[in-house]
């Protein structure tokens, strides 16, 4: 069994039964946060591009990016569940290891660029005030996230790596964290088998996108009725 790590910013969440509850659903004013490579793609899109495929990408970029992000019958249920959270005005990031211009390329590429409010990749994490000492940087840089936009009660993050949760070792979907010092819960979601792996399928997709429901608008709906 795998030695569990212990978060700085992150706790897992226990109620008052001293058990963790896992709820259905979560309210629409929640952040998204994703990975990208091998989470939104299913190649690790960095990688690819330093191991002699950048000509590929120059040569006929739309054809590339459609292979990184697993071909038209992955790439219609991706942009149909960001923008099905785009549409309920769900804040969506990207963090990642990689660099930012490629991974706007890969979204501009499938008509998803402007559905993320930031996209922050390898430069971003000193601009945002995180140290290139720290244990875990995406953690560091969630924190943040957290802090500016305090409107926000609900994050679900998800991601290929599962060391970049709060807690090492396989995590349970949709665990639940409160943050140590914000009135922010964290929801996380591993994406694929394993790290590296094949990145959202398209039963995940549908769980992630049941999972974040239009709660508020619902009530409305039900009050002028």
């Amino acid at each position: 069994m795998s030695s569990r790590h212990t978060s700085k910013h992150w706790v897992r969440f226990v109620g008052e039964s001293g058990i963790v509850n896992i709820p259905q659903k979560i309210p629409s004013n929640t952040c998204i946060i994703y990975d990208f490579d091998c989470t939104l793609t299913v190649q690790h899109m960095y990688k690819a591009l330093r191991i002699g495929r950048r000509a590929e990408m120059e040569a006929n970029p739309k054809a590339f990016f459609e292979l990184m992000f697993g071909g038209a019958e992955r790439i219609t249920p991706l942009q149909n569940m960001i923008n099905y959270f785009y549409q309920l005005k769900v804040r969506q990031y990207i963090i990642s290891f990689g660099v930012e211009s490629e991974i706007e390329m890969a979204l501009q590429s499938v008509g998803l660029f402007d559905k993320f409010t930031g996209i922050y990749g390898s430069e971003s994490y000193s601009i945002m005030g995180v140290s290139s000492a720290t244990q875990n940087p995406k953690q560091d840089l969630l924190s943040i996230i957290s802090q500016k936009n305090k409107d926000i009660s609900h994050i679900l993050f998800i991601d290929d790596d599962r060391d970049n949760f709060p807690e090492s070792g396989e995590p349970i979907k949709f665990q639940h964290y409160s943050h140590k010092t914000l009135q922010t819960n964290l929801f996380i979601y591993p994406a694929g088998k394993r790290k590296d792996g094949n990145g959202l399928s398209i039963s995940d997709m549908q769980e992630i996108t049941s999972f974040v429901q239009p709660i508020q608008e619902k009530k409305q709906t039900s009050e002028e009725t």
